[in-house]
């Protein structure tokens, strides 16, 4: 039996614009409140009801037949305003989008066009649910087949209207609506009742004689009040049941296969739905959209379908399929942190010709564990996070091919989204599938509580990795970053393993020298600080440094935080000459960086093997840059000279050399890549010193005449412009006001006339199409453009400027 789901498109479209704030809004001006909170509710209605077919109603433009009977109707409402009037198009821009139905019938109303398709689909057999606010549909409802769900609030908060509820909140059964609402009115139409008569008094009439034709004909049956009340206003009542009954035939499509919900667009729903600054929706749309399991283990709303047949079948047999198959699908278990704690456990899981997962489960402790490693490694591998399951085999001594990872799910979804920071298989798989991953209380950060509960789960999650697949790299290609994935993402995961797992050598006496005088120093500086002051404090704690600052010195403050005045590094930067305490205690900070950060941090990295092994992050920059941890390779000190001192312990093995790449002015060279400037592409080829070259022209002099301050100022444009910079930016690191700031970049900018150029076009593409591109296809979606903030709109503008360069 199939759920068919009617949706009053109008009725949500009202309700969401006077909820939602009227100054949401594309960046071109276009308001989006109501198309906002219509598509969550949209989104929440395919998610909670997961319906066969939908249509949605619309009033047409126009007169209706209702007009024509009665000039007045709904003739006291309000203009509808211009701002929700302008959204109108878009709602049927968006059904269209994501393949929904969408209907309108000139003379007609939606709720005819509800009652038309409401009255067909519930005699073939469907379930129809109707989901509106106008209490007219109360008359369509029919046990079993038809409900409707009267939306109080959004569509979050419904009440379920069967043939009991109607009668229980109106006071007669649904097929009598009209005739009560004849009688009573309807002040939302503009349809007016017979005076003194209300809905109880309506109810009661029309209980008692049936319809508006009997209580007409007994009118000598009331009490002489009521008699005349009804007799002076039967044309009208008559009228009003004309007006009030919906039509059940109105000529529109009826044929409910085209009403089907099918495989949606993806790309062309991302596409429209960015343009409308809808990114979450779309997330909705996409897991409302998405196939569903049903096996053990998985908790999904509605009782969902799975096709793949899983079969556990027993190690020692399986072990001698795993040699023979081409592809794997593979989970590990670690005692804590994947790749950094041991592996404990592992799920692998081979596709047969028939379609069917073969999921076999290894420990450790068995006889076969080493021998299953060494086999895996020499094949393709799926799953996720599969860079640390490598590290975790190269640690055990195993080799594997550096191309074995052929696919990972988590490094998919990064690309699709790389702001979210969600990838682990519970978050795949809720938001691709729809399904929430049965978990318990005491689950840690990074694993199942025990091993046999990772393999009790090991055939659902494999299936779940298995579906994710294939659904993740359909999306990677409809998104044109399938060879992105492919060619430069995937490989680099089998890298970044052999990396992490070789790591990087240490002199680690020297280390623990270098951070045994770095203690002193602070020590020995905290000592000045207090004969300075003539008592202890401690200088890390903010509220006693104000004190010592602006009470023991009588220091001026700068600027007051919510805690009291701030000691911030700007703060004591305009202090310093003030008194020689604040030099002692900026000294006295950075050292005590240097202890805290790098010196204890770097010695508790160190291994046995005198080696850290950093972890590289592959999906956490939303620009796709690395990043590090444990500890950050990425942030070792280098600007003065005691953070330099921290280079100088990672070494080379003997026999062997450290080699330093360093582009020379990578981000300027990219720069005149990308806008083809011709001034800074002549400069690079003719092997000019660029920043002179650069100068000469913002500031008009010839190149041997540019002085130290200009050529300073023209570099800090130039590698600002990769970061975004603007004039305050420019302003604060070169101690210079403001609107100077404004002249030199407007100076470089009339200089670099193609520079300008590519970041006003990369920022109008970025708001046409919602996101960046690099020249690798990598993505990056900024509907903050769209934000009617200034403030956060102009870091969007930023941020697409910079994502190409990054």
């Amino acid at each position: 039996m199939a759920l068919t789901l009617l949706v009053d498109a109008y009725s949500l479209a009202f309700r969401a614009f006077f909820a939602l704030p009227d100054n949401l809004e594309t960046e071109g001006g276009q308001p989006t409140n109501a198309l906002h909170g219509f598509s969550n509710m949209l989104a929440t209605l395919l998610q909670s009801y997961q319906p066969d077919r939908v249509v949605v109603a619309f009033d047409a433009k126009g007169k209706t037949f209702r007009d024509d009977l009665y000039a007045d109707y709904k003739g006291h409402r309000p203009p509808v305003p211009v701002k929700l009037l302008s959204q109108f198009p878009l709602l049927r821009e968006l059904l269209d989008a994501l393949g929904i139905a969408w209907i309108e019938a000139a003379g007609f109303e939606a709720d005819d066009v509800i009652a038309t398709v409401a009255t067909g689909a519930a005699e073939q057999g469907d379930t129809v649910y109707i989901v509106t606010g106008d209490r007219d549909s109360f008359q369509l409802v029919r046990d079993p087949d038809i409900t409707v769900l009267y939306n109080k609030r959004g569509v979050s908060e419904v009440d379920f209207m069967d043939e009991a509820a109607v009668l229980s909140k109106v006071g007669v059964p649904p097929a009598l609506y009209p005739h009560l609402a004849s009688l009573r009115g309807d002040p939302s139409d503009n349809i007016i009742g017979v005076s003194g008569v209300g809905e109880k008094t309506a109810a009661k009439l029309i209980n008692d004689y049936g319809s508006i034709d009997e209580v007409l004909l007994h009118l000598d049956s009331l009490s002489p009040k009521l008699k005349e009340s009804i007799s002076q206003a039967s044309e009208r009542v008559r009228e009003n049941l004309k007006l009030s009954l919906l039509v059940r035939d109105v000529p529109i499509e009826t044929d409910l296969e085209k009403f089907n919900l099918t495989e949606w667009d993806s790309a062309r729903a991302r596409e429209v739905l960015y343009s409308f600054g809808l990114r979450r929706a779309y997330d909705r749309f996409r897991t409302a959209f998405s196939r569903r399991i049903d096996v053990a283990g998985a908790q999904s709303s509605e009782k969902a379908t799975f096709d793949l047949p899983v079969v556990e079948v027993n190690s020692f047999r399986f072990s001698q399929r795993v040699s023979s198959a081409d592809s794997l699908y593979v989970q590990g278990h670690w005692a804590n942190e994947p790749g950094r704690s041991p592996l404990l456990g592992l799920a692998v899981a081979i596709v047969r010709e028939s379609g069917a997962l073969l999921v076999g489960t290894f420990e450790h402790t068995g006889s076969e564990w080493l021998e299953v490693l060494q086999t895996i490694g020499q094949k393709k591998l799926f799953g996720v996070n599969l860079k640390s399951l490598a590290r975790s085999i190269l640690d055990l001594g195993v080799n594997i091919e550096l191309g074995s990872i052929s696919g990972d799910i988590s490094i998919a979804d990064y690309l699709l989204e790389p702001s979210s920071g969600r990838y682990t298989l519970p978050d795949l798989s809720l938001k691709w599938l729809g399904i929430e991953l049965a978990t318990e209380t005491n689950v840690t950060l990074f694993t199942s509580p025990t091993l046999e509960k990772f393999f009790e789960d090991a055939k659902v999650e494999l299936a779940i990795i298995f579906l994710l697949v294939e659904i993740l790299e359909t999306e990677l290609k409809q998104a044109e970053m399938y060879e992105l994935y492919r060619d430069v993402e995937i490989p680099l995961a089998g890298v970044l393993a052999e990396m992490e797992h070789l790591g990087i050598a240490v002199d680690v006496r020297s280390l623990e020298r270098l951070s045994a005088w770095i203690s002193e120093q602070t020590k020995y500086l905290l000592a000045e600080m207090q004969k300075m002051i003539g008592r202890s404090f401690n200088p890390n704690s903010t509220q006693q440094l104000a004190q010592v600052l602006f009470s023991d010195l009588g220091l001026t403050p700068q600027k007051r935080t919510k805690t009291g005045f701030s000691t911030d590094a700007q703060t004591l930067e305009r202090l310093k000459d003030d008194h020689p305490f604040v030099g002692t205690l900026l000294r006295y900070r950075e050292f005590e960086k240097l202890r805290s950060t790098y010196g204890d941090s770097l010695l508790a990295e160190v291994a046995d093997d005198g080696r850290i092994h950093a972890t590289f992050q592959q999906t956490v920059a939303r620009t796709g840059r690395l990043s590090s941890e444990h500890p950050n390779l990425h942030n070792i000190p280098i600007r003065t000279e005691e953070g330099r001192r921290f280079r100088d312990v990672f070494v080379a093995p003997k026999g062997s050399k450290l080699v330093v790449a360093d582009y020379n002015q990578i981000e300027l060279r990219i720069i005149a890549h990308l806008s083809h400037d011709s001034g800074l592409v002549e400069a690079f080829r003719a092997g000019k010193d660029v920043h002179t070259s650069t100068a000469s022209m913002v500031f008009a002099v010839p190149e041997e005449e540019v002085s130290y301050e200009q050529r300073t100022a023209a570099k800090m444009v130039a590698y600002g412009l990769a970061y975004g910079m603007e004039a305050y930016g420019l302003a604060q690191r070169l101690g210079i006001g403001n609107k100077e700031a404004e002249l030199i970049l407007d100076s470089f900018f009339s200089a670099l006339p193609q520079v300008k150029g590519y970041m006003e076009e990369t920022i109008k593409k970025t708001r046409e199409v919602g996101y960046t591109t690099t020249e690798f296809g990598r993505r990056r979606y900024l509907p903050e453009l769209a934000s009617s903030d200034a403030r956060v709109r102009q870091a969007a503008e930023r941020q697409a400027m910079n994502a190409g360069i990054q």
